[in-house]
């Protein structure tokens, strides 16, 4: 299965079709493995893959993983990270609606997106999400202030309503656990800091600043780095890369 899907899947890799795709490691049980060209994908696998926006979006339609484009979402929650999200997804043609059940917040946010729908009121409340339509909406966004009420708001969207669902966390003992707990992804926001801050330090440790790190992603619960760095004349394995 892919990394984040909950159900299982028949990966038929003849059914991609020009898509430049690269399945960069897999973890199976407790194992973690990079694969090569040999590596046979099993039933239980859990695949992380990369590739272009374009070229992942194509491949997950090949093989069945999303059949509906996102049109619009709900988010629980209007911090800001709701805020910023919010912006971005006006952006890309999807309507948002936000439920803040701060008043004063809610008069914020009004002000400020005058694009997105806000609504005051208790983003847990079942019958207020029915009001609001979340049975014709693709995705629900937990992102209140409470670990513990995003997980309980994306499992009951996940088992009522059938919805994408997505949490955000900032206990990051609880970022492996969305097997567990059948939610679609769990964000920890302090995990993509520490990932920006460890990628810019070890650019500065670089002395060739060429070829300093450009990306750093860490995937299968942090025990596998993915980098990206600019190979110049000066790289140290250069020479010997160009011998083998």
């Amino acid at each position: 299965m892919l990394a984040g899907s909950k159900n299982p899947l028949s990966l038929d890799m003849g059914s991609v079709k020009k898509t430049n795709i690269l399945i960069c490691a897999v973890s199976h049980n407790e194992d973690v493995i990079i694969p090569d060209g040999n590596y046979a994908i099993k039933p239980g696998d859990h695949l992380y893959i990369t590739g272009t926006h374009r070229d992942l979006s194509r491949f997950c339609l090949d093989i069945g993983v999303i059949t509906n484009r996102i049109k619009n979402v709900i988010i629980v929650g209007g911090g800001k990270i709701a805020y910023y999200l919010s912006k971005q997804l006006f952006t890309q043609g999807i309507k948002v609606k936000i439920i803040e059940k701060d008043k004063n917040r809610y008069q914020i946010l009004a002000e400020k997106l005058p694009y997105v729908t806000i609504i005051h009121g208790d983003g847990s409340d079942d019958e207020l999400l029915n009001e609001e339509g979340i049975e014709n909406t693709d995705a629900v966004l937990a992102l209140t202030r409470l670990d513990e009420e995003n997980i309980v708001l994306s499992l009951s969207a996940k088992s009522l309503y059938h919805k994408k669902t997505i949490a955000k966390v900032t206990r990051m003992n609880y970022t492996g656990l969305s097997d567990v707990f059948k939610v679609d992804s769990i964000v920890a926001p302090k995990k993509i800091v520490a990932s920006q801050i460890i990628r810019y330090v070890r650019a500065k440790m670089t002395k060739d600043h060429d070829s300093a790190v450009k990306t750093l992603y860490k995937i299968v619960d942090g025990e596998v780095e993915a980098v990206e760095f600019k190979v110049t004349e000066h790289f140290n394995y250069l020479q010997v890369l160009f011998q083998l």
